[in-house]
């Protein structure tokens, strides 16, 4: 049994989603929408399950993390070397090393983008 933080209606759908003939399947309408791990949006987890009744166990899609799907570009780095180099950025975050700055602006808009405020760790105020 699949334990789930919501009201009554969400053990209602539980159940219906161990139905082995996927007819009875109701998501209520919500928008509280979630990423897939096939990197499309769903409108909510109860969209998400459902579209995996008809699948097979080895092509069944999880939640990659909550929110819409965001593009990220194939060039964003996956991986950064493990030298502490700290900057702070404009978002007063000490980022450990330029290539961990530049993760964290790689899937942002422009304009959301933390730009280097000054090297060393970012000062407290006082």
């Amino acid at each position: 049994m699949i334990l789930l933080k919501c009201l009554a209606l969400c053990t209602l759908v539980v159940m219906v989603y161990t139905m082995p003939d996927c007819t009875d399947i109701y998501c209520p309408p919500s928008h509280i929408p979630v990423c897939g791990s096939n990197g499309e949006t769903y409108p909510s987890e109860c969209h998400l399950r459902a579209s995996n009744c008809k699948r097979p166990p080895h092509d069944r899609i999880s939640i990659d993390y909550p929110g819409e799907c965001r593009d990220i570009p194939n060039n964003c780095p996956k991986f950064c070397p493990l030298v502490w180099a700290p900057l702070c950025g404009t978002d007063k975050v000490t980022y450990g090393n330029p290539c961990q700055l530049e993760v964290t602006n790689c899937s942002r808009k422009p304009e959301e983008r933390v730009q280097k405020n000054y090297e060393g760790v970012c000062r407290k105020p006082h």
